[in-house]
């Protein structure tokens, strides 16, 4: 059903580029713009250039980051700071990251995913929303490059772990082309050639559909272009493949923060109390332990400036009812606790309009972040989630449902930099 293929990847030349560190980035739609500014100082040939360059006062159709991208990618590329492999290759990816206390390791491989044929969205499955802003970014920067600079995120089924198996025998023998330290995160790659190997990934993957875990905006974009370019170009998007039923994959959470409302703290709660039993927290980290070891469905974790954190946990059952009765969505996607909170608390007991959700509320999955907006007074209210099970997130894909926006963080992100795909060339 999904058909995947190697390709002749674009990346950083080692003798030009001596700590690849200094060159790559995270994904467009996780940067700050403190981190860009962080990532422009870093290195004048940081991908940041190509993925999220600034945009001046003086930008118009002739002069924008979109065309600066594309020259910046020329320039690298006829200067020999961007190189292309001659042989058609998959990429092994392993990651090593901090979960809880511990260290953990995500093993995945980046490779070509055909648009058509057997490749079609059929066998693909979403399962957040997506808006129009992020989307049009994403086509002016993919119609000027030409290129993916970043990898899509999906996952496949695989109980077994014969990909896995594949990938350990190929690179047991394959020297590393790249070793990365990003933050407390460890990313090494190894370009993986044999035919033999790959055949057998091929094979493997081609079986059973795939979920996108991150990257919405750039699959539906994906799919415009190639259909604006009746499938001359972009027949094919670059991507990172990795196993949904391995324990190691992380979803976090996404906080929300709100401005906007009329009221105090006392009114909030009042309004908040006839769904919820309340109870107070001197510490946040008091409140997260109680969010975490509570055995009860539905539990949130709220703050307002000066005041003490807030465990909400439901009470009144009855109230989703509510949901039940306005939305016709399986039971699953109406029990998530962002669809509570989204449904059940902004629109019905704080009378938050669509638009009001999209002015007035930021999203956030950085803790320590929320907490410093909210006592410096940018935003009134912070609510915090737990994170989604991925059993809720397949079901909900399956269904061809969609979650509200920003409701589920894979982690780590693939990094954005370490190869790249050009449309013109490099598909065998």
């Amino acid at each position: 059903m999904a058909n995947i293929l190697p390709f002749q990847g674009i990346r950083y030349n080692p003798r030009r580029v001596r700590n690849l560190s200094k060159v790559v980035s995270p994904p467009y739609d996780v940067i700050t713009e403190a981190q860009q500014e962080h990532y422009y100082r870093a290195s004048p040939y940081n991908v940041i250039r190509l993925e999220l360059g600034k945009r001046f006062s003086r930008d118009n159709g002739l002069k924008n980051r979109y065309i600066r991208a594309r020259l910046f990618f020329k320039k690298w590329s006829s200067d020999g700071v961007l190189i292309q492999d001659k042989e058609p290759s998959i990429y092994i990816y392993e990651q090593t990251f901090k979960k809880g206390k511990r260290f953990a390791r995500r093993l995945g491989f980046m490779a070509l995913l055909e648009l058509g044929g057997s490749g079609g969205k059929n066998s693909i499955y979403p399962h957040e929303k997506t808006f129009p802003s992020p989307k049009e970014d994403r086509f002016l920067l993919l119609k000027s490059l030409q290129a993916n600079i970043s990898p899509l995120f999906f996952l496949f089924s695989d109980r077994r772990k014969r990909i896995e198996k594949i990938m350990k025998e190929g690179i047991r023998h394959t020297p590393l082309m790249a070793d990365v330290s990003h933050g407390s995160e460890q990313h090494r790659v190894w370009r993986l050639t044999d035919p033999s190997f790959i055949k057998r990934l091929r094979n493997v993957l081609s079986r059973d559909p795939l979920f996108i875990a991150d990257g919405h905006h750039r699959y539906e974009v994906a799919l415009a272009f190639r259909k604006k370019m009746k499938a001359k170009q972009g027949n094919c998007v670059m991507a990172y493949f990795s196993n949904l039923l391995d324990t190691q994959l992380t979803i976090l959470p996404i906080h929300r923060l709100v401005k906007g409302l009329e009221g105090d703290f006392e009114s909030l709660k009042e309004k908040l109390s006839t769904l919820f039993t309340l109870k107070s927290f001197s510490t946040v980290s008091g409140l997260l332990k109680a969010m975490e070891k509570t055995r009860e469905t539905h539990v949130f974790g709220m703050y307002w400036k000066g005041k003490s954190f807030t465990l909400l946990t439901l009470s009144d059952r009855k109230a989703l009812f509510e949901i039940d009765a306005s939305i016709r969505r399986s039971k699953t996607w109406r029990r998530l606790d962002v669809t509570i909170l989204h449904e059940l608390v902004f629109k019905k007991r704080l009378g938050l309009s669509e638009r009001s959700l999209r002015q007035n509320v930021l999203y956030n999955r950085d803790l320590k972040q929320c907490i410093e907006s909210i006592r410096k007074g940018d935003y009134q209210v912070g609510f915090f989630l737990r994170a989604a099970r991925i059993h809720q997130i397949q079901r909900i894909a399956l269904s061809k449902e969609r979650v509200p926006q920003k409701s589920t963080y894979f982690y780590p992100k693939p990094l954005t930099g370490l190869v790249m795909y050009r449309f013109d060339d490099g598909v065998r």
